[in-house]
């Protein structure tokens, strides 16, 4: 056994360096889990930021706990990644640490592609947790919508809300769990699954059908008024969606190119006549992907070369776990074993 858990990865041995993203209790995330077992040996640790710094009441807790560990861990270094000008300006003004990197830079660009194969079924899909913050109702005056939702039971009542206020939509993930119910080995167990499946309508769809789903569809949707950078915003246009968002704080305009984006106002019929507007424009799929993908890429290479120069900062001989270049190939948000992240270079998973 490895020990416990974190969301972090190790991204260089010399000088150390680690990745991972904030977390409720946890707001310098990895340096906050690994800080102990490190003590005063010299890490880097650089912060994906999750829900927005532009919110003053979580900037200013962030800020607290990265001024606590700087006076209790001089050796370490921690630099969160914002991810809107605007969150680096306001950290970088408090004093704090802080690099443009935005968060969706991970987005996974092989999975979420233009599949010309899959019919469009849809004019518009939103892809976002059955959670209040997301605002689902105001997808209701859409015609032709469809929903991808994670965590359906996490605000008990509210799937049922959306339910109401949208029953026209399609629940892709209940259309999954009712054409591919759960089947494991045993048959007390399957009649389990089935039964608990069956109640609660929903299984969790892997990222080739999330993708799927968003290449049945026209326009992508975003619709909270805060969150963080959502990923989703992203993979929408790597699928050849071009995107209808509200005003929003946390950094998901980042890739967002005018021509392929309406920000509409906070009202379903304002969000219906730009999710029209963008279905008449009738946008060639290959080239909303062509545009965010150059910006990605070239963000990407950004931070490569933010983590080559943290190693010139620390006068030593860089050694990487990874080349940069194919940092992206797998995952930056990886749950990795503490005793993993600590173990000598030839050890690094």
């Amino acid at each position: 056994m490895d020990g416990p858990l974190i969301w972090a990865r190790r991204l260089a041995t010399s000088p150390l360096v680690f990745i991972g993203p904030d977390q409720p209790g946890w707001p310098l995330g990895p340096a906050d889990q690994l800080a102990g077992h490190l003590a005063a040996q010299p890490a880097w640790s650089l912060v994906f930021v999750t829900a927005s710094l532009e919110n003053d009441a979580r900037r200013e807790a962030a800020a607290a706990a990265w001024r606590r560990h700087r006076a209790a861990f001089p050796a370490h270094r921690v630099v969160f990644l914002c991810n809107s000008e605007r969150e680096l300006f306001l950290m970088q003004r408090d004093g704090v640490a802080a690099i443009l990197c935005n968060h969706n830079i991970v987005a996974n660009d092989a999975v979420f592609t233009v599949d010309r194969t899959v019919p469009k079924r849809f004019d518009a899909i939103y892809n976002g947790r059955m959670m209040a913050y997301k605002r689902h109702a105001l997808a209701r005056a859409v015609g032709s919508v469809a929903l991808v939702y994670y965590d359906a039971e996490v605000e008990p009542g509210y799937l049922d809300g959306v339910r109401a206020a949208l029953p026209h939509a399609a629940f892709l993930n209940a259309e999954a769990a009712r054409a591919a119910p759960a089947r494991p080995r045993h048959a007390r167990a399957a009649a389990l699954a089935n039964r608990l499946l069956g109640a609660r309508g929903y299984v969790k769809l892997p990222p080739p059908e999330v993708a799927r789903a968003l290449n049945a569809a026209r326009v992508g949707l975003c619709l909270s008024a805060e969150e963080g950078a959502m990923v989703a915003s992203l993979e929408y246009l790597l699928c050849g969606l071009p995107v209808v968002s509200t005003r929003s704080i946390g950094g998901r305009e980042f890739f967002f190119d005018p021509e392929h984006t309406i920000v509409a106002d906070d009202e379903p019929g304002a969000i219906a006549a730009a999710v029209a507007e963008l279905v008449r424009r009738d946008l060639d799929p290959a080239e909303v992907r062509a545009r965010a993908l150059w910006k990605l890429r070239h963000e990407r290479a950004k931070f490569a070369a933010f983590v080559r120069a943290i190693a010139g900062e620390a006068g030593v001989e860089p050694r990487f776990d990874h080349p940069l270049e194919r940092l992206f190939a797998e995952s930056l948000m990886v749950r990795t074993p503490i005793a993993r992240l600590l173990a000598p270079a030839g050890a690094a998973p």
